[in-house]
């Protein structure tokens, strides 16, 4: 490791680099399926329903997620999918992507999925949007929420080990549905956490790079009320430094910082939890979905932070469907591939 805890410049050869993306996607879905069925439930009710979850469980009969299988994924990861796969189709065809290839994914994949509550608002908001016209530029215009967190590390794919040439391709991905600054900054934090941690960068590192591409970012989409993503992601940093497991900074940023939908809750709560679990993906999944709230989300950013440094074999084999690891794994090789144009 080089000085400021990155990995010396051509260390990685393109199987570690396609081994490190896929542990951020099965990163992301891992704790987008473990979280899953603890969302929209208090940090009291998960322990009440399910005592303290530990991998993958089927969904309460009152939960958000009822009538999902243990292990089933939400919208989170198959959006990242679709996100991921219409990004890499762009930049084989023309060598980059606008934000019309993300809108067209999204509108096909969720235009018969609008009456689900499940969605995330804004990307339901958005797409209604776009099917009636809306330029990509404009549909996500209040979207403030943190669905393009989750679905955004693509994005860090196409910029591994450089968190800061992230930003421009950020908001092309983020506009069709959350074009706010908030959001767009929420989601630069994490796809530069993401590209620092699939450079070689430790957590330490690759949480100051999300924080700095969260003041970076801060005047880029449409100016909406709100606190300051970089410094609730500094504050969520504090916090898991003064936290003595990563369970224990889960709560203290839930509790401090919120862990629902709202991209400024969402996205440094996720940042903190990933330090507080010191880099490892299965410590940050179950400490995120053990706080409730939004938290196949906050799972799901926390374990594709940490998932993009420790890789594919530091997550259970058991806890996602083999189909679904299969197609995920396709995916990192293909954004590796596409990464080079």
């Amino acid at each position: 490791m080089s000085p400021g805890g990155r990995d010396a410049p051509g260390r990685s050869r393109d199987g570690e680099l396609e081994a490190r993306v896929a542990g951020m996607l099965l990163g992301a879905a891992c704790g987008d399926l473990v979280g899953m069925p603890a969302a929209g439930l208090t940090a009291v009710e998960v322990r009440a329903r399910y005592g303290r979850i530990d991998g993958p469980v089927a969904p309460a009969g009152d939960s958000l997620h009822a009538g999902l299988a243990a292990g089933e994924v939400t919208d989170d990861t198959e959006l990242l999918i679709a996100v991921g796969e219409a990004i890499c189709a762009a930049v084989e065809e023309r060598g980059s992507f606008e934000a019309g290839d993300v809108a067209r994914a999204i509108v096909g994949w969720a235009r018969d999925r609008l009456d689900d509550p499940r969605i995330g608002p804004s990307t339901a908001r958005a797409v209604r949007r776009l099917l009636a016209g809306a330029p990509p530029e404009e549909a996500g215009r209040d979207g403030d929420t943190d669905g393009a967190a989750a679905r955004i590390a693509p994005v860090a794919a196409l910029h591994a080990g450089e968190p800061g040439a992230i930003d421009d391709d950020v908001v092309r991905a983020c506009l069709p549905t959350h074009g706010t600054d908030l959001a767009i900054a929420a989601a630069g934090a994490v796809a530069a956490a993401e590209a620092a941690r699939l450079g070689g960068a430790t957590i330490e590192v690759a949480v100051d790079d999300a924080r700095r591409a969260a003041e970076r970012l801060a005047g880029r989409g449409r100016p909406v009320p709100g606190p300051s993503v970089a410094a609730r992601i500094a504050l969520a940093v504090r916090l898991a430094e003064g936290a003595a497991d990563a369970d224990r900074a889960a709560r203290a940023c839930a509790e401090v910082l919120g862990a629902g939908v709202r991209a400024v809750e969402a996205v440094p709560t996720a940042l903190g939890i990933a330090a507080g679990a010191r880099g490892d993906p299965v410590v940050a999944i179950l400490a995120a979905a053990n706080v409730g709230d939004d938290a196949d989300t906050v799972a799901a950013i926390a374990g594709a932070v940490c998932g993009a440094g420790a890789g594919p074999e530091a997550l259970p084999a058991g806890w996602i469907d083999p189909r679904l690891a299969a197609r995920l794994r396709a995916l990192a090789a293909r954004l590796v591939r596409v990464r080079a144009r």
